[in-house]
C-alpha cells in the first residue's frame, strides 16, 4: 500500500475555507461578495464572486448560501 500525508487533506486552521477549488475562491470571498453585491440568483453570485466557473462542482454550496444557509464547513457534508 502506499504512503500519503494525511495532513495534506486538513487545511490549516488560519486559512479560510475554499468553497471553489477551480478558482481558489474562499467561504470569505463568497461572503464579502453576498455583502457588497446582494446577488439574488446562483448566476449573479457566480459573477460577483468569481466562484463557480470551472467544474460547477461548488454549485450545490453556492445555492446553499444564497438560500442563507451555513456553508461554514462544507467538508464535513
Amino acid at each position: 500500500m502506499g504512503s500519503y500525508d494525511k495532513t495534506a487533506l486538513i487545511a490549516p486552521w488560519n486559512e479560510p475555507p475554499i468553497l471553489c477549488e477551480c478558482m481558489q475562491i474562499t467561504e470569505a470571498d463568497v461572503q464579502e461578495a453576498m455583502m457588497n453585491h446582494r446577488p439574488n440568483t446562483l448566476k449573479e453570485l457566480i459573477q460577483c464572486s468569481g466562484a463557480g466557473k470551472g467544474c460547477n462542482a461548488c454549485h450545490p454550496i453556492l445555492r446553499e448560501v444564497l438560500a442563507g444557509l451555513d456553508v461554514s464547513c462544507p467538508s464535513v457534508r
